[in-house]
């Protein structure tokens, strides 16, 4: 009896599983998450951000991060196409890698945990007025997985919230280097015109002082 309970289980299991299987390959093994937010800052004053990755674990990591422990270490080169860093923590680690990087923003390629295939990303940047329109997407395809059509909601759940958080943590970073521009830009407009009327001054003493009856004219 308990023999034939056991088998009978043991087959329902196995069909569950086959059902599951099944019905996630017949699922979209490709996922494509995109989050935008508009930032009161200029493309220039963003796209360093997005291209310097030593900034990325202030912004696209946050402090979830820093609780979990987790570190990153970063390639020879770590601005612009061809940079790369890696992270490593409990249950996560992973290498990211720019692929482009432009005054439209940049792309980079991110091999997650023990997937063969990597995810391919985007941070563009359009103009919006005074401000900035950032838009970061991220995509894959689980290819032939199984189960790979039942993690693409996953990827939405998991990535969509991530996103807006880093977003929102760009946002200051972005407009404390527009400030800091801004205050470097009137500092260099104020030194022109100090020198340019010091200039104008020496000139003005310089033509006073050939003019007739002046006292180095006159021989004094």
């Amino acid at each position: 009896m308990w023999k034939r309970i056991g088998i009978g289980v043991v087959g329902v299991v196995v069909v569950g599983v086959a059902v599951v299987l099944g019905y996630g390959a017949t699922q979209p093994s490709t996922w494509h998450v995109e989050r935008s937010a508009t930032i009161d800052a200029a493309p220039g004053d963003i796209q360093p951000l997005l291209e310097d990755l030593e900034t990325w674990p202030s912004w696209a990591a946050g402090p979830d991060a820093d609780a979990a422990g987790m570190t990153f270490t970063y390639g020879p080169i770590r601005r612009g196409v061809g940079a790369t860093y890696s992270w490593q923590g409990p249950g996560s680690f992973g290498t990211a890698t720019i692929t482009s990087s432009d005054a439209s923003g940049v792309t980079y390629d991110m091999l997650m945990e023990s997937s063969e295939t990597p995810a391919h990303g985007s941070l563009r940047l359009t103009p919006d007025g005074d401000r900035t329109r950032v838009t970061w997407v991220d995509e894959g395809d689980f290819g032939m997985w199984p189960l790979g059509g039942l993690m693409v909601p996953m990827m939405e759940g998991a990535l969509g919230p991530h996103f807006e958080g880093g977003l929102a943590r760009l946002g200051p970073l972005a407009q404390a280097r527009a400030t800091q521009r801004v205050a470097m830009e009137a500092a260099a407009a104020e030194a022109t015109a100090k020198a340019a009327a010091a200039l104008e001054a020496a000139a003005n003493a310089g033509a006073d002082a050939t003019l007739p009856g002046s006292a180095v004219g006159n021989g004094e």
